[in-house]
């Protein structure tokens, strides 16, 4: 698997309790998502929870290759669960500059300890695989048979993207 990205991000849970006791809500809404928001406020304390998104967005952001610019703001990149592991919700800039980069889809992990949340993004490159089909000229058959309709119909390339796979649980 060849991967077009990646990124790479280490924050400091004490900062961010720091920004958040200082903004509160200007914070949380300038960079997180509503769903972001949801998610961690169920927590008792929401600090790691934010940290890890905040660090799963600058990874993203690393990986994109645009940092915080050409257009790729904090809330176009959602973190979000249902059920398994983290997942990324591309929008707007994020989205565009994914799309512009050929990816299909983008590989995350979080983890956090009392001091540091840590994240990393890897979108792999889109796999292709390309089958040639040759068919025997329905020209060449002695006599017509009743399938050499369908050999008319063989595209002369088939193109099979392979779904991702995902680990037995």
């Amino acid at each position: 698997m060849s991967i077009l990205g990646l990124g790479f991000d280490a924050t400091d849970i004490p900062r961010v309790r720091d920004v958040y006791a200082r903004y509160g809500d200007r914070f949380l809404h300038r960079v997180f998502t509503d769903g972001e928001i949801a998610y961690a406020t169920r927590h008792r304390d929401p600090v790691p929870s934010l940290a890890a998104r905040f660090a799963a967005k600058e990874a993203t952001m690393k990986a994109l290759g645009t940092g915080h610019s050409r257009g790729v703001l904090w809330k176009d990149i959602e973190v979000f669960r249902h059920g398994g592991p983290p997942q990324l919700r591309l929008t707007a800039g994020a989205l565009r500059r994914f799309d512009a980069m050929q990816a299909r889809r983008s590989l995350l992990t979080i983890t956090h300890s009392d001091a540091l949340a840590m994240a990393q993004v890897a979108p792999p490159q889109r796999s292709e695989v390309v089958i040639r089909v040759t068919a025997p000229d329905p020209a060449a058959f002695s006599r017509p048979t009743g399938n050499t309709h369908l050999l008319r119909r063989l595209p002369k390339t088939l193109r099979i993207s392979p779904r991702p796979v995902h680990a037995l649980r």
